[in-house]
């Protein structure tokens, strides 16, 4: 058993927590990608409305409220704008749905273990097998 001086390392380094640790970091993880993807959805969404129009769809507020519409409607104006001037957070949720994405597939393709535990037998640097850089005729040159 580890002793550990505080209550606070013994959550962060001890054994006992480490599945429900696991579980709260994927709960995080699909939080923070279902949010990006969101994001991304109303900003795909700028082909939709005119950039100068004040108010939201009629539809979106069917859909989403009032409040959640106009929310969409500014993301989506951010569409029109060029890339100098929109906002730098449809760009990170861009990101942040890139990466996730590139780790969950990464993730899952790898079924098997994880490290490899082979041993391979190789002559020692100085037997017959390997002897060493060839050795090359000389000539003096005047």
């Amino acid at each position: 058993m580890t002793f550990y001086p505080t209550p606070l390392l013994r959550e962060i380094h001890g054994e006992e927590g480490k599945a429900s640790r696991l579980t709260r970091m994927l709960e995080i993880e699909d939080e923070v990608y279902q949010q990006a993807s969101g994001i991304l959805r109303a900003a795909l969404d700028f082909c939709h409305i005119d950039p100068a129009q004040p108010d939201p769809p009629p539809e979106w507020i069917d859909l989403y409220g009032l409040e959640a519409a106009k929310q969409r409607l500014n993301v989506a104006k951010q569409g029109w704008e060029p890339k100098s001037t929109s906002a730098c957070g449809i760009d990170l949720a861009k990101s942040m749905v890139i990466g996730i994405s590139r780790a969950r597939r990464h993730t899952a393709m790898q079924g098997g273990p994880r490290e490899v535990n082979a041993k391979i037998a190789l002559p020692a640097p100085t037997s017959a097998g390997m002897p060493g850089a060839p050795e090359y005729p000389s000539k003096e040159v005047e």
